[in-house]
């Protein structure tokens, strides 16, 4: 699939499970456990997430959470 014009809509919701991530899920879990939260253990829920999801190994996550830091710095830093 990563070949085909669908690897957009797959993009897509990769990003949209990274905004629920960080606008609803994470939120939540610091107002519920008085932000005793430990982040690790988040982010490797969520690492679990994306390899159930879409079949991404560790290296795959790491370099799409890079290329989403770089994205953000570079679209906010250019006016």
């Amino acid at each position: 699939m990563s070949l085909t014009p669908l690897i957009l809509i797959d993009l897509l919701f990769m990003d949209f499970v990274y905004i629920f991530n960080s606008v609803i899920v994470t939120p939540l879990a610091f107002t519920f456990t008085c932000g005793k939260l430990n982040l690790e253990s988040m982010e490797d829920k969520i690492d679990t997430i994306y390899n159930y999801l879409f079949g991404m190994s560790d290296m795959d996550i790491k370099g799409f959470r890079r290329l989403r830091t770089i994205s953000q710095l570079t679209f906010e830093s250019f006016p």
